[in-house]
């Protein structure tokens, strides 16, 4: 008994100073919140990381001050238990059970594992005639929609009209940086980092919070935890393209993929899809037009641009796989020339005289491209050059804006309305910003133009079809059939050249049939407009060059060719042409037996003269360069009376016009 006083006492003062050491951790604590919470008031913001490497400011995870949230708010979650020193006292456990269940007001968190023995309610006998109504909305999917493109953002500094270019100023732009994507600083903040008069300045240029933060910024700004939420929903693009939260956050330099680092023609398909999602295109994904061969935007596949006589068994072999034959493989975009708007579609003919027309390769004939190196973007850009998109796909890529600097709209695109006047034109002839963007498309002289890679060694500057001057009576039936069936040709009109109404119209105005018909008489586009038409229906400003000079030797000139007056030359007889004149005569295509004033040279004659052309041809596709064109002089006067002479004169032509005319008219 004696201990028990100092006992308490030592008790008493034990508590006191616990108490007291209590008193002073919690005052320390509080001192510490608030000096932290002073802090973080005066924390500036990190800045934005460099653009365009596509990795966001280097950021903590965020913490969460629970003390701040009202009383009544239910705080977040700790990543960890908390665990405390003495246990909670709770009432004991009754030994034994309660006869009767526990009700609990509030439903258990998760199911019982075992079913209750008898149902909670008795079910209704019929069902609800009024659908039970939630006090909330379903959580559906939100699906992630791209906003729309703002087109000023892609204007030339000096298309921009003045007001648009003061509010560009206004947020730090000056030439260079607006065309050159990713150099202003601005574009490293988000929408709501700009501030309110920044984003007056950018609502005047037509952004919004969701298109400046997606074609501006690319979500760059946002946190990694962020980009899954339901108005984001940018992360599965980000996964594509290999990015994780520890090469968000800054913790490593290599993403799983690397696609930050290459450029976009070299990206794979889903991962160029990813990108444009997050609104790049090629011009802002690098940062700038990179270019191949000094003109494109990917390397240009040497061997398509080889003579079919020179490519290898193995690569011939998959291009017929393909479809190709030495003439479609020779001249560009004649293998699948089907529609003006589907330049290099596949196609198949069916039995009525009707093409099916297919936008995709099929298995098999993806596998050869592979054979021969073809990829699907290589695929797209050279054979295709991206016309068997839809105007829709056009512009989620970007490749639009090439289309409409070279005049076309959607409505041209979709054959709504004609097509620009750029489609009609010679190389030659468009400018410096037409031909920048048909390089974009991977069009050069030699595709744009559709020339052939054919060896041509004749007068013209195209190889002859020497099926067309064949008469008549001497053609093999097949052909005679196609020529009536499909170009609607009959004897006359086909034995005197430049009466059948198909051979006013230019090669891109025939139906895709017919132009697949008249391959098979040996035409090709360049030849059909030379041999057929002799370019008498273009304008003539969209007449090349050389063409021009020839036709300004033979007595034409602007006002002569738009009303259509035949100069002096073309009375002449072909015999009475000077040399010069003839030359220039065969630049458009004009030779003895079609042209217009007529000759005199017979049947014979013209044969052996057509027979020679045709020789020259074939040899010159077996290399036998030394071979030369002898061609037969015509200088005989021969008389008009004899059988053997053939005169293609306006006269006769005028008897077979006469002819047709009364046919249609009895019919």
């Amino acid at each position: 008994m004696r201990y028990l006083a100092p006992l308490t006492l030592l008790l008493a003062a034990s508590a006191f100073a616990s108490n007291k050491d209590d008193d002073d951790d919690d005052r320390k604590n509080n001192n510490k919140n608030d000096n932290k919470n002073n802090g973080n008031k005066n924390k500036k913001t990190p800045a934005p990381s460099p653009f365009p490497s596509l990795r966001p400011m280097e950021s903590q995870s965020p913490t969460i001050d629970n003390s701040t949230l009202s009383p009544d708010a239910t705080p977040y979650p700790t990543s960890l238990p908390s665990v405390s020193a003495v246990p909670s006292q709770s009432s004991a456990p009754s030994p034994l059970s309660s006869s009767s269940p526990s009700i609990s007001s509030i439903p258990t968190t998760y199911p019982s594992y075992v079913p209750s023995a008898i149902p909670s309610a008795a079910p209704s006998p019929s069902p609800s005639s009024i659908p039970s109504m939630s006090a909330q909305p379903s959580a559906a999917p939100w699906t992630y929609e791209r906003p729309p493109r703002n087109d000023v953002r892609f204007l030339p500094w000096l298309a921009l009209n003045e007001t648009q270019r003061l509010m560009a100023e206004q947020l730090e732009y000056d030439s260079y940086t607006w065309e050159n994507y990713g150099r202003n600083d601005v574009e490293m903040y988000g929408w709501e980092e700009l501030g309110e008069e920044y984003q007056g300045y950018a609502a005047e240029l037509g952004f919004d919070q969701r298109s400046w933060d997606c074609w501006q910024n690319h979500f760059e700004s946002y946190r990694w935890i962020d980009l899954p939420t339901t108005h984001i929903q940018t992360l599965q693009f980000f996964d594509t393209l290999g990015y994780n939260i520890n090469y968000w956050n800054g913790y490593t330099n290599n993403t799983s993929t690397g696609a930050g680092e290459t450029y976009w023609y070299d990206l794979s398909s889903d991962e160029r899809y990813a990108a444009a999602q997050l609104c790049f295109v090629r011009r802002s994904w690098n940062e700038e037009d990179v270019v191949y061969n000094g003109m494109f935007p990917m390397y240009k596949p040497g061997f398509r641009f080889v003579e079919w006589k020179k490519l290898s068994e193995s690569k011939k072999e998959a291009a017929e796989v393909l479809g190709y034959e030495d003439v479609t493989w020779n001249v560009h975009g004649l293998a699948v020339n089907v529609h003006v708007m589907c330049v290099l579609v596949k196609y198949v003919v069916n039995n009525h005289n009707s093409l099916i027309i297919r936008d995709k390769l099929t298995k098999n004939e993806k596998a050869a491209a592979k054979t021969i190196d073809w990829t699907d973007i290589t695929w797209d850009c050279w054979q295709n050059h991206f016309s068997s998109y839809s105007w829709d796909d056009l512009q989620f890529y970007g490749l639009d804006m090439h289309y409409t600097e070279l005049g076309w709209d959607e409505e041209s695109w979709n054959g709504e309305s004609d097509p620009p006047s750029s489609h009609g034109k010679y190389w030659d002839l468009l400018n410096d910003i037409e031909r920048e963007n048909a390089h974009a498309l991977c069009y050069y002289k030699d595709s744009w133009d559709r020339l052939d890679m054919s060896p041509n060694s004749g007068p013209f500057p195209f190889r002859m079809p020497t099926k067309r001057y064949v008469p008549w009576k001497d053609l093999p039936n097949v052909d005679r059939q196609r020529a009536y069936d499909s170009l609607f040709y009959d004897e006359c009109t086909w034995d005197v050249y430049g009466v059948a109404e198909i051979e006013s119209r230019e090669w891109r105005s025939l139906t895709p049939w017919e132009k697949s018909e008249a391959t098979k008489l040996g035409f090709i586009p360049n030849s059909w407009d030379c041999f057929q038409t002799h370019y008498l229906n273009k304008d003539w400003y969209d007449i090349n060059w050389d063409i021009r000079d020839a036709m300004d030797v033979l007595g034409w000139d602007e006002t002569s060719w738009e009303n259509k007056t035949l100069p002096d030359s073309y009375g002449k007889k072909w015999e009475d042409l000077n040399e010069k004149e003839q030359t220039s005569a065969n630049e458009i295509c004009y030779f003895n037996v079609n042209w217009p004033g007529g000759t005199v040279a017979t049947s014979e004659e013209v044969e052996i003269f057509i027979e020679e052309i045709a020789l020259s041809q074939t040899l010159a596709e077996t290399k036998l360069s030394d071979f030369d064109l002898l061609r037969p002089s015509f200088s005989e006067e021969l008389d008009s009376s004899s059988d053997n002479s053939f005169r293609v004169v306006g006269f006769m032509n005028l008897i077979c016009a006469i002819f047709v005319v009364a046919q249609l008219i009895e019919t």
